[in-house]
């Protein structure tokens, strides 16, 4: 149907007024405010500005009845281009025992306009109603509800509930919302990538969104913050530009599009700031490189004996945080000796400036059949990377106390006559002292990589 003509009440002096030209006026206000409403809002439907509006609640379940709280709805008429508001004042209780259901059977209640004369008067001999009372009017229906209701209002859902009176979840719930073509979009940007390395020179593109448009932007329309350098800006089409920045600071950054504000984050960059130590007896089986940049899959070469980089380790996310890299004791090269780390991290790499010492390794002390060796004897271990400065322990009890200490320079007792520590760092031998009390002990040996638990031993007379 097409909408109706839009007229209003016009008055003049002399005019003599009858009923119609009052129901006119009225008739015109009404109808222009539930036109509004009937753009304001997408569907018929509940407006829940609370989240108790309309809301049901089983009251008593023997009883069957059904708590409507108090609320507000829409309920929009295509063919009169209205919509009108439904308003329920207060709670109301609603029996639902009239409704015969199954077992698969739903109790769903709805809600729509309707409108109730009162208010009679006989005022000048003439006897009529003096108001229109508008209501919310609540009906209960067996598993589906029709279109309209018998005045031609819309029926609205509200919820359902079952045989056994248990809300149905979720419920069959007409909500009506505030229609998004109505509402203004706010200009924003993206910005791809988000993230840049401090000391690089790239792109970033620039994305619009909410009406902005970079048709023929110019470089005064793009302003970086003091972490940035401009350098250059390339309009693509009216949604997306390029801008060549340098990355100057670390931290957060801002490129703003004429008055839009984007952010981007300025990283450290990668940077291998020092090293942790292993201590396996203590429960820590990881060795640390420190340092900054440290963000996607990443491996670790070590130096490698005879010369270049073992072969690479790659590490687990969980190893993986900003400023830590954890390479599993395990997982160090055997091949692994004293010198440069370098890390792949991203797309990028680096080298440690100092040397990185990998924790010892002893081959030889298998935790089965126990090493037996004979005080005032000599114990060779081998393994790799037995380098000054280096401990050798001789553990004993629960919890472990110190039997044996043999430290290498600075200022050690280690090595002795008898005792040597081979250069390719895979041999040590240590004297067993002779006063030392027989029993089984655990041998423990820490190196500037790390504290590792080699194996057991027993000392025999």
């Amino acid at each position: 149907m097409p909408e109706m003509e839009i007229k209003r009440t016009n008055f003049f002096d002399g005019q003599f007024l009858k009923q119609g030209e009052f129901l006119d006026l009225d008739a015109y206000h009404r109808h222009m405010r539930r036109r509004f409403l009937y753009l304001l809002f997408d569907k018929s439907g509940v407006i829940q500005s609370a989240a108790g509006d309309l809301a049901l609640s089983v009251e008593n379940t023997l009883l069957k009845t059904v708590r409507v709280k108090a609320g507000v709805a829409i309920g929009k008429n295509t063919d009169q281009v209205e919509a009108k508001e439904i308003v329920l004042r207060t709670d109301q209780i609603v029996d639902v025992s009239g409704t015969a259901l199954g077992a698969a059977d739903t109790a769903i209640l709805s809600i729509h306009y309707g409108e109730l004369p009162g208010d009679p008067s006989s005022q000048g001999g003439v006897t009529g109603d003096t108001r229109i009372r508008e209501q919310a009017l609540i009906e209960v229906h067996k598993n589906t509800v029709p279109a309209v209701a018998a005045n031609g209002e819309p029926y609205i859902r509200l919820g359902a509930v079952d045989q056994n009176m248990n809300l149905v979840n979720p419920p069959p719930r007409d909500v009506s919302f505030i229609q998004t073509a109505l509402i203004a979009a706010t200009p924003a940007i993206s910005l791809s990538p988000n993230v840049i390395t401090v000391g690089t020179t790239g792109d970033v593109i620039i994305t619009a969104a909410g009406g902005l448009d970079l048709t023929g932007l110019l470089a005064a329309d793009v302003v970086v913050s003091g972490g940035l350098t401009r350098n250059a800006v390339t309009p693509i089409s009216s949604t997306s530009a390029r801008v060549n920045v340098t990355a100057n600071t670390a931290g957060p950054q801002t490129i703003t599009v004429k008055g839009v504000v984007g952010n981007i984050t300025v990283g450290a960059g990668l940077s291998i700031s020092g090293f942790g130590k292993v201590d396996q007896p203590g429960g820590d089986t990881t060795f640390e490189i420190n340092g900054t940049g440290f963000a996607g899959a990443t491996q670790v070469s070590f130096t490698k004996a005879g010369g270049g980089l073992t072969a690479p380790v790659p590490l687990a996310a969980g190893n993986v945080t900003a400023t830590v890299l954890s390479v599993p004791l395990a997982s160090i090269p055997d091949d692994a000796i004293v010198g440069p780390v370098q890390v792949q991290s991203g797309a990028l790499t680096t080298t440690s400036v100092g040397n990185a010492t990998p924790p010892p390794k002893v081959t030889n002390l298998p935790a089965l059949p126990v090493t037996t060796v004979q005080r005032g004897t000599p114990l060779t271990l081998n393994g790799f990377r037995f380098v000054a400065p280096i401990h050798i322990r001789l553990m004993r009890g629960a919890p472990a106390v110190e039997i044996m200490h043999k430290q290498s320079p600075p200022g050690g007792t280690f090595p002795v006559a008898g005792e040597s520590i081979a250069a390719d760092g895979k041999t040590l031998v240590v004297m067993i002292p002779s006063t030392l009390a027989a029993g089984a002990c655990e041998v423990r040996v820490e190196n500037d990589g790390g504290n590792i638990v080699a194996g057991p031993l027993t000392v025999t007379l």
